[in-house]
C-alpha cells in the first residue's frame, strides 16, 4: 500500500471542510462548551455547606480534571460523533468520494485521510481542554500555590482516546451504512444511549456473572472519563461484589483495542464499498 504524503491528505480534508457550515458550527460549539462547563457548574445553586457534595471543590485542583473530562465526554459524544459521521456520509451522499477516487485518489488514501483528520481534530480538542481547565481551576482556587497542572498524567491520554474513539465510531458506522447523515446519527446515538445499555443490563448482566458486561465499546469509552461525583458514596459502592466501572488501565487498554478493531474494519469496508 503506497500512500501519499500525510500532509497532502490532511490539506485535502482541510480544503473540503473549511467552508462547511456544519463543521464550523460544531467547532464553535465546542470552543464555547468547554469553558461553559465551568461557568455553568459555578452557577449551580447548591449549598457550600453540603457535607456530601461540595460544589466548589470540583472547580479546584485536582477534581476539576475529572469534572471537565466527564462533561467533556458528553459534549464530544455529540460533537465528535457528529463530525465523524458527516465527514464520511456527506461525501458518499454527494458522490464526492467516488469523484475523488475516479480522479486518482485510492480508496486507502480516502480512508486514511479521514482517520488523519480525526487524529488532528482529537489532538486539537484535547489541547483546548488541557488549556482551558487549568485556567478555570486557577480562577476558582483560593490559594493555588504550586499548581499541579499534571495531577493525573493520564488525563490528556484518556481525553484524546475518548475523542478519537467517537470520531472513529461515527466514521465506521457511516461506511457500514452508507446512508445520509441524519439516519446514521440516529442509529449512532440510539446504539450508544439505548441499545448497548439494554444489551448490557437486560441481557448480558442477567445471563453471565462477573464484569464482562462492562467491556462493551461505548461503555469502555465512557469509562475513560468516569463520573466524578461518586466519592461520597464510595464505601457503599465498594460493598457491591464487583466494580460498576472499569479501571483507568482497563479503559485505556480496551479503548485502544477497539480502535484497532474498528479502524481495521473500516479499512476492509472501504476497499469493498460501493462509493
Amino acid at each position: 500500500m503506497n500512500l501519499r504524503n500525510p500532509l497532502f491528505l490532511l490539506k485535502l480534508e482541510w480544503l473540503k471542510f473549511r467552508k462547511n457550515k456544519l463543521f464550523v458550527v460544531a467547532l464553535i460549539m465546542y470552543t464555547i462548551a468547554i469553558p461553559g462547563i465551568y461557568l455553568g457548574w459555578s452557577s449551580l445553586n447548591i449549598s457550600e455547606n453540603n457535607p456530601l457534595f461540595n460544589k466548589n471543590s470540583f472547580l479546584q485542583f485536582d477534581k476539576i480534571w475529572d469534572l471537565g473530562a466527564y462533561f467533556g465526554n458528553w459534549i464530544l459524544f455529540f460533537i465528535a460523533g457528529f463530525l465523524g459521521i458527516v465527514s464520511i456520509s456527506s461525501e458518499i451522499l454527494y458522490r464526492t468520494a467516488r469523484q475523488q477516487i475516479i480522479s486518482g485518489l485510492s480508496r486507502e488514501e480516502f480512508f486514511f485521510a479521514k482517520i488523519l483528520l480525526s487524529v488532528v481534530l482529537s489532538l486539537l480538542f484535547t489541547f483546548y481542554f488541557l488549556l482551558i481547565t487549568p485556567i478555570a481551576a486557577y480562577l476558582s482556587t483560593p490559594d493555588p500555590g504550586n499548581l499541579d497542572f499534571l495531577y493525573s498524567s493520564s488525563t490528556g491520554i484518556r481525553f484524546f482516546l475518548m475523542t478519537f474513539s467517537y470520531f472513529v465510531l461515527g466514521q465506521i458506522l457511516s461506511i457500514l451504512l452508507r446512508k445520509n447523515s441524519l439516519i446514521t446519527m440516529f442509529l449512532f446515538f440510539s446504539y450508544a444511549m439505548i441499545i448497548e445499555p439494554l444489551l448490557r443490563w437486560s441481557v448480558h448482566f442477567k445471563l453471565l456473572e462477573g464484569r464482562s458486561f462492562l467491556f462493551y465499546p461505548m461503555n469502555v469509552v465512557e469509562d475513560l472519563t468516569p463520573m466524578p461525583f461518586i466519592e461520597p458514596y464510595k464505601e457503599m459502592i465498594d460493598k457491591v461484589s464487583f466494580s460498576l466501572f472499569l479501571t483507568t488501565k482497563e479503559s485505556i487498554i480496551f479503548s485502544i483495542v477497539y480502535l484497532i478493531i474498528f479502524i481495521s474494519l473500516g479499512y476492509h469496508l472501504i476497499r469493498k464499498a460501493n462509493l
